[in-house]
């Protein structure tokens, strides 16, 4: 269970390392009891800090890495999707990470690099994603293609069905979940 955002103690950390005893800051920010796990939004260390004790706020060690998942097919008409995620911080780690063509199924787009965008930090518990549907003028701008953000924890999360190529949709999914998976579509064969 993650440190709450109140008062942080000792206890909390220890907890979070699975480990009793006593507990020195020096020794749990640097790895000493085990590594801070990087797939929790909220890490001590993410912004330099972890000395203090209200660093460690929100903190989650046994958090799982969240998954993003693209499938995309376009043969009549463009609907291509961006996504941007926003760490917990209020920091876009991802801005204009575009996914054209044809890809998937199911294409990880959760991960430090994905032979387009480059190198970036994976989905993290707590954090933000926006996706934009959009058409870039080729093709039939009518021809219905199913658009649509699924997560595996909490259903469909964002969904227009089977809607025109050329309709722009846009949405957020806030507050990504440990170990969530969100299958994203824009395929034109579902129609």
């Amino acid at each position: 269970m993650p440190i709450s955002f109140g008062q942080v103690a000792a206890s909390d950390i220890n907890a979070e390392f699975g480990r009793g005893g006593q507990m020195g800051m020096f020794e749990a920010r640097n790895g000493y009891y085990g590594g801070i796990n990087d797939a929790s939004g909220y890490r001590p260390t993410a912004q330099g800090g972890g000395y203090a004790y209200s660093d460690w706020r929100g903190y989650f060690g046994g958090a799982s890495r969240p998954y993003v998942y693209i499938f995309k097919y376009e043969a009549e008409a463009s609907c291509s999707i961006r996504l941007y995620k926003y760490n917990v911080y209020g920091g876009a780690d991802w801005s204009e990470r575009w996914y054209f063509y044809n890809i998937g199924p199911w294409h990880d787009a959760s991960g430090g690099g994905d032979g387009y965008n480059g190198g970036a930090a994976g989905v993290r518990t707590s954090e933000t994603v926006t996706f934009l549907w959009n058409h870039f003028g080729w093709g039939n701008y009518w021809r219905n293609t199913y658009k649509a953000a699924y997560s595996i924890y909490r259903g469909n999360v964002l969904y227009w069905g089977c809607d025109p190529a050329g309709y722009q949709r846009y949405g957020e999914i806030g507050g990504i979940q440990s170990g969530e998976v969100i299958y994203t579509y824009s395929v034109e064969y579902y129609c």
